[in-house]
């Protein structure tokens, strides 16, 4: 369960509970209400009232000697009904700051390390996604020899909430064929209400020398931090999905890039923080 709904989860509850205190309020205040008419009419028909609290036993006072004892005697023997009804709304006044008190608490719950409440810090992680190529709208794990740029991932981020964006991309095991000197480029794209922004392009290059191997940084994993404002404020445009995009190129490379056409073997993780 995510921490938004867990924490609507648990104000739900606590209305719940309040409702109850309320309804039970209620109850109490309308059977002090009925047990008072009832004594206040006792001289009327003393044994009839004597006998609606024959199942009543209230500060040891043995039943058997009520039809041998005077109204007014009983009723001092009864607590006074507005000493019962200041209990119950000292009660109710308790139990409303013990509530009141939960809420404030459920406000700043930390849960995981990770605090939650109605109106989330800057730079506090709201929710992180990960996205398996079994799960993309399209995979390709061949580029060509002498190509500019060619898709090979594209998936959607659904739930957008509004938050910046941190994105990564990785794929488990990637390769260029051939010899001699080669480079490959990448970046990742990000299509949020209609608005492209790019990475910074990544580069890996193979020099024609002895010793052979990478001979600089990897194109891979692509990182991507989106922290501009949404660019469309009207609140019908707003999109709550994103479209993630990699492309990878071999330029002037005479070689072909592949990866691991897996289900698991490449992935983009995305973590919602908010500003």
């Amino acid at each position: 369960m995510s921490g938004s709904l867990f924490i609507k989860t648990i104000l739900s509850d606590i209305e719940d509970i309040r409702d109850d205190f309320e309804k039970a309020k209620d109850e109490i205040e309308s059977a002090i209400s009925t047990q008072s008419t009832e004594i206040e009419t006792l001289d009327a028909n003393k044994q009839e009232k004597i006998n609606v609290l024959s199942d009543i036993s209230l500060k040891n006072v043995n039943v058997l000697t009520l039809n041998s004892t005077p109204v007014s005697s009983v009723l001092d023997m009864i607590p006074q009904v507005s000493e019962i009804t200041d209990v119950v709304n000292e009660f109710y006044d308790n139990t409303s700051k013990v509530i009141t008190a939960t809420t404030v608490n459920c406000a700043n719950l930390i849960l995981n390390s990770i605090p939650f409440s109605t109106n989330p810090i800057s730079g506090q992680i709201i929710k992180k996604t990960i996205i398996y190529k079994k799960d993309f709208q399209y995979a390709n794990n061949i580029v060509p020899k002498l190509t500019e740029a060619k898709l090979i991932a594209s998936a959607k981020y659904g739930n957008y909430l509004g938050n910046h964006l941190l994105i990564e991309y990785g794929i488990n095991e990637y390769n260029l064929s051939g010899t001699r000197g080669d480079s490959l480029t990448a970046y990742l794209q990000i299509v949020r209400d209609g608005v492209v922004s790019e990475s910074f392009r990544t580069r890996q290059n193979w020099r024609e020398m002895d010793g052979g191997g990478t001979r600089s940084g990897t194109i891979l994993p692509l990182i991507y931090f989106l922290n501009e404002e949404r660019p469309l404020k009207i609140s019908s445009i707003l999109t709550t999905d994103v479209t993630l995009n990699v492309y990878v190129g071999t330029g002037s490379t005479d070689d072909i890039f592949s990866y691991d056409s897996h289900g698991m073997g490449s992935y983009f993780i995305v973590t919602e923080i908010a500003p």
